[in-house]
């Protein structure tokens, strides 16, 4: 299977490019659905350096930019938080503008274009999936594209074998516990192409599935299977994401039954394997209790990223003027994205990063406590999932993270037209229709579904 990933990532990018040319709704879909699989091409080289991988995270916003300049079609009428986000890309350009300067041209295009994603997925999102039919299907396309690495993940979570063995180094954990990251990079693919699964059916559940006995067992087995894969990455970030997921959900509903349930459940697969459960929470979080029981250094803590964060800050303090307002010159990471945005695009970049990240978090907040539809608090549960991850890894260099969490963070802040707050009542959208006014009387006729009708102003 490995030897077909290199040609496959290859056909699947150029069939992307194409139709993103032709019909870009369509070729953004099935750029979605190529991702997974051409994201396992990371370590094929293209041309120039480039792997296939990068070669869609430069080309698709490229396509997608210069549609959005030339068609008004291709671009919102109103661009909520354009300013914001200008701002931001102004302050990235400048970073990496210095960064080609110093000799790193490719690599600086390379990771300014994964940046740029998100804010083409932050307005395209809302052009092409904001009605309800095109909404259901990118729900479709992302439950789809999540079968083939989701159930990779199930395999070697579940047989022990290493998909990467014999290819690349196998990835390991707090005290030695592997990671399964199958033909990625690294466990954080798994995890992300988790969480676009999991909010996908949880969407698809509230808004389009019907709740009959099959689809309950079709998607409650996927979760099943996506909550292994993630559980099998052991992150901290992930851990942590799912549990406040859990609570964001409960609260939003105020329904507490089924949380009990899960938490009941819990318990007892914990006594029936043996504590395992319990047993691996404390080996990936053994350096954070031990650091906080002063029994190792607090730098150790979360894979050693206090202690990178802190050397960057330190690094920063060091340079002059203008590295620290506009950047060092240099691709830095630190397991932060915070960290980077300082390294990267000095204080001017981080601030703007911040501002837009307040901006947008209140407005999806206020939007969650509001109107608690599920758009809404699946907005909310993304944002909360950038944060976890920005603090411990760097989301904004993840192109499909990008399209998922600024993609459907956008269409919460601008609205997807036909798509009720509930399934009772979207049952009662399809069920009555306004009738033509054949009065004269400036009125219309409420027809319902059995025929029977009355007169409305």
């Amino acid at each position: 299977m490995y030897r077909l990933i290199f040609p496959s990532a290859l056909l699947l990018t150029f069939i992307s490019i194409v139709l993103l040319l032709l019909r870009p709704q369509t070729g953004m879909l099935f750029a979605i659905f190529a991702k997974p699989i051409v994201s396992m091409s990371w370590s094929h080289e293209v041309f120039f350096g480039l792997s296939a991988l990068e070669i869609m995270g430069v080309i698709v916003p490229t396509i997608l930019l210069i549609r959005m300049l030339v068609f008004a079609a291709d671009r919102p009428r109103k661009m909520r938080y354009a300013g914001a986000w200008l701002l931001y890309i102004f302050a990235n350009i400048l970073g990496y503008s210095l960064i080609a300067a110093n000799g790193q041209f490719m690599n600086a295009i390379a990771a300014f274009f994964k940046m740029i994603n998100g804010f083409v997925a932050f307005y395209v999102y809302q052009v092409y999936f904001s009605e309800r039919e095109n909404f259901r299907k990118l729900l479709i396309v992302y439950l789809i594209a999540g079968l083939v690495p989701l159930f990779l993940g199930l395999y070697e979570a579940s047989t022990g074998h290493q998909l990467r063995e014999g290819i690349y180094e196998i990835r390991t954990g707090a005290e030695g516990v592997i990671r399964i990251s199958g033909y990625y990079q690294n466990a954080i693919t798994y995890k992300m192409i988790g969480y676009f699964t999991l909010t996908s059916i949880l969407l698809y559940w509230c808004y389009f599935a019907r709740h009959t006995l099959w689809s309950k067992i079709l998607l409650g087995s996927y979760t099943v299977v996506c909550l292994i894969v993630i559980y099998n990455i052991y992150s901290k970030g992930a851990i942590l994401t799912i549990l406040v997921w859990f609570l964001i959900w409960t609260m939003s509903k105020k329904s507490f039954g089924w949380l009990v349930s899960i938490i009941m459940l819990m318990f007892v697969f914990n006594f029936v394997t043996g504590n395992m459960i319990a047993e691996d929470v404390a080996t990936t979080f053994s350096h954070e209790t031990a650091a906080v029981e002063g029994e190792e250094d607090v730098d150790r803590m979360f894979q050693g990223r206090v202690g990178m964060v802190k050397y960057i800050v330190n690094e920063w303090l060091r340079r002059d003027f203008v590295s620290q307002v506009f950047g060092w010159g240099e691709l830095r990471g630190g397991h932060n994205d915070f960290a980077r945005a300082l390294a990267t695009t000095g204080v001017f970049g981080l601030i703007s990063y911040l501002l837009l990240l307040g901006i947008l978090g209140k407005r999806i907040m206020v939007n969650a406590r509001k109107n608690p539809m599920p758009l809404n608090v699946v907005a909310l549960m993304i944002f909360v999932a950038w944060i976890a991850d920005a603090l411990g890894r760097d989301p904004s260099q993840w192109i499909e993270y990008q399209w998922w969490a600024w993609g459907f963070m956008g269409l919460a802040v601008y609205g997807v037209r036909g798509l009720s707050t509930d399934r009772q009542s979207d049952s009662l959208r399809k069920s009555i229709e306004l009738g033509p006014d054949t009065s004269g009387t400036g009125r219309r006729i409420l027809r319902k579904a059995n025929g029977s009708a009355r007169r409305i102003n």
